[in-house]
Parts: C-alpha cells; structure tokens; sequence
C-alpha cells in the first residue's frame, strides 16, 4: 500500500489524490472530501487508509480486489443511516432480542467448587465457583434486570446460580477433613438442590466416626438438597476440572450399572445409596434422589 508522507499534506491537490486513490480502493464512488476543509480531509485521509490497512492485514488481498464496486460504492450499499439506536426501539423488541441473546446462557450448568484464598487478603477463603458471571449482567441496567428474571439465577458461590437447574460439583479438596465441614456451613451451600460428588468422597464423607451419622449431618446443613449425582471414572485433577466449563454428566445405562469394569464399584454405590435413604425415610429426613453417571468426556 502507498505510504502517506504528512510533511506533503499541505499540497491541496495532492492530498486530494491520495484520498481519492484510498477512495477507489474500498469501492466508495462519491468523493466526500471535496466540500472538506483541508485539516479535516487530511483526517479523512488517516482514516482511510487505517481501513485499507486493517482488511490487508485480516483478509487475502484478493479479497479486497474483489470488493464489488457498483455505481454507489460497496460501503455505501451496506450503511443504512436510518437504522435506529438500540435504545431507541420498543421495548418488547428490546427483550426479544435479549431472549434470544439469552438461550447459550440459560442451560443447565455444571459448577464446579473449590476453596480459594483472596487475593486480596490471604486469611480469607471463599468457596468459590469454576463458571464465570455472565456479560449481560455487565451490559446494562435493562440487561441485568431481564437476564436475572428470565434466568432465576440467584448470586452465590461468587457467580449466579439457578439452583433448581444448575448442578453444584464437588470433584474433590484439598483437604477433606477441614474444608467439606466449612463447606456445608458456608452460607450458599443452604440452597443447594443438585450436588454431584465423585464415589470414593461421596462414599467416605469425614467428619463423625459413624458414617450414617455423617450423612445426616449432610442433610441438616443442606436444607433444599434434592438430588445427588454419584461420579465415576473422572480421574482428572481438581485443577484439570476447574478449566472445564462446560463439563456435563452421562448416565450410566441398566446394563453399565450391573456389569462392567467397575461393576462392584458402582454396585457399591447404588447399594449405599439406598441404605442411606432408607435410614433417612426412618428418621423422617425423606429421600435424595441419585444419578449415577460418568463424565461426558469419558
């Protein structure tokens, strides 16, 4: 592309030149810089050859030559100058668009948690989610408030969770002991109604000697917990699981539960899971209901 020397700007009718050169190039017929004063077209003339500049760099320069270049220009075709303000448009319109902007973000979410410690002060450790608030909530105040109704999405675990559709996963701590009892008293932990933990931490919960006795402790402190998803096979390091945002569950089918690699395991699991709910039901705690499943990946 021809480079621009500004000390020659201040010829007229070489300025004019240039612009029309760059003009012709990007397809654009009617000459605008003409009723321009001269410090101001040499501004256009920059922004011009900015444009030029980008699609060289983005696109093949074939592309650019092939830019058609009909009686008004290819630029001037595309540009519709009555086009209104995203503001400016009626409401019902605003919150279909929102909607529909809205569908990847409304699916159920698998949420990975762990404890971190603030960057900003080392003593304080949170239990923190994997998945990232989402951008309409940054968008603007319309946005948020729409994207929050639509989505019933409630803040915790330092992001917002739809806990009647999202799924709160456990892989593992760094050390069990003293971080599953901070857990459970940790405040957002009272709405958790889908949690997922892998086999070998969901069947040998610490905390009391007894382990039944253990699992009502887990009752008590998760009031609206309805659901419990036992993992298998999901060798990946906690630290590996934090990265995946978009881990999902797949059931095991009749057959992968009753035979198999693994079919002692798993029989194991199902058979203390309805231990533990029958004790549940005899002390008037109810039932949870399990899913047994492996990582979609596996």
């Amino acid at each position: 592309m021809k480079i621009i020397n500004a000390s020659k700007l201040s010829d007229e009718s070489s300025l004019a030149i240039q612009i029309k050169e760059l003009e012709q190039k990007i397809g654009l017929s009617r000459h605008c810089y003409k009723n321009m004063p001269t410090h101001i077209q040499r501004g256009y003339l920059f922004i011009l050859q900015d444009f030029v500049e980008y699609h060289y760099s983005t696109y093949n320069h074939d592309v650019i030559e092939d830019i058609p270049r009909e009686e008004e220009g290819f630029i001037e075709q595309n540009y519709v100058s009555n086009f209104p303000r995203f503001g400016d448009l009626p409401g019902e319109l605003r919150l279909s668009i929102y909607e529909l902007c809205f569908i990847p973000e409304l699916g159920p979410k698998i949420h990975c948690v762990d404890e971190r410690t603030s960057k900003v002060s080392k003593r304080e450790a949170k239990f923190i989610s994997n998945q990232p608030i989402s951008p309409f909530l940054h968008v603007c105040r319309e946005s948020r408030a729409h994207y929050l109704f639509v989505s019933k999405a409630c803040f915790a675990f330092e992001t917002f969770i739809n806990f009647s559709v999202d799924t709160i996963y456990i892989p593992d701590f760094a050390s069990r002991e003293e971080q599953f009892p901070r857990f459970l008293e940790c405040e957002s932990a009272e709405n958790i109604v889908k949690l997922a933990m892998r086999k070998d931490f969901y069947c040998n919960l610490p905390g009391r000697e007894i382990m039944w006795h253990r699992y009502v402790d887990m009752v008590y402190a998760l009031p609206q917990w309805k659901e419990l998803t036992c993992v298998f096979n999901d060798n990946s390091s906690r630290a590996e699981v934090w990265q995946k945002h978009d881990l999902s569950f797949r059931d095991l089918s009749a057959r992968q539960k009753r035979s198999g690699p693994g079919a002692c395991e798993r029989g194991f699991a199902r058979l203390w899971a309805s231990v533990l709910n029958r004790i549940s039901t005899e002390i008037g705690l109810g039932q949870i209901h399990y899913r047994f499943a492996f990582p979609e990946n596996f």
